[in-house]
Parts: C-alpha cells; sequence; structure tokens
C-alpha cells in the first residue's frame, strides 16, 4: 500500500511545480481532476513549497488485499512571499490490473479556514 501513497505525494508534487500534464498521467485514463474536487488546487499560482501529511490509506473494499484505497492528506503551500493555502481531505486511488500500476481515481479536496 505504500506505492499508493506513493503516487498521491507524486501527484502533489507535481502539481506543486505546475507539471500538470505530468501529473495528469497518474490519474486513470490520463484525465485532469475536476475544480471541485481539488477546490482549485492548480490555479495556485508559484508555490514554493509543499508540506504533505497523509494518514494510511483506507481499504475501500473488502478484499485480503485492497485493490482501491484512501487516503487522507493534509496540504500546505508555501508562496514565495510567504503567504500559505492549507488543505484538507482525501485521494482515491485504485490498482490498475491491466498497467499494473496505482492510479488517482477522485479526490475531496477543501480549502481549511483559520
Amino acid at each position: 500500500m505504500r506505492a499508493s501513497v506513493s503516487v498521491v505525494h507524486q501527484y502533489l508534487q507535481r502539481v506543486s511545480k505546475r507539471e500538470f500534464e505530468q501529473a495528469d498521467e497518474l490519474w486513470a485514463y490520463r484525465r485532469s481532476p475536476t475544480a471541485g474536487e481539488e477546490s482549485g488546487l492548480r490555479s495556485l499560482g508559484d508555490v514554493r513549497v509543499m508540506r504533505i501529511d497523509n494518514d494510511p490509506p483506507v481499504p475501500m473494499d473488502e478484499e485480503p488485499i485492497p485493490t482501491a484505497v484512501e487516503v487522507p492528506v493534509r496540504l500546505l503551500a508555501t508562496f514565495p512571499d510567504n503567504r500559505q493555502a492549507r488543505f484538507s481531505g482525501y485521494y482515491r486511488v485504485r490498482r490498475n490490473p491491466v498497467e499494473g500500476r496505482w492510479e488517482l481515481i477522485g479526490a475531496s479536496l477543501q480549502p481549511v479556514l483559520r
């Protein structure tokens, strides 16, 4: 299940660097997430540092070895002018049996207001 968490981290690192085409490759069907799934995460602009914290993956099925998990995340984006934005939510990841890789299938990420 570490690989599922790794995919989430890779994705968020690519988004923070504005490498959207490479980030989309980590989604099922190579799609972009909707703005509603990520609450405008991609429109943040230049991010100097993205801190990514996650809780352990939660299985989404009853299989002995889960084929889909939900990875709870908390993000702290710091901008060049030291402003910060916080997000909290989760990414859903599944094992693609054809390609043999974990891929993103959904997200629910919301800004945390302070």
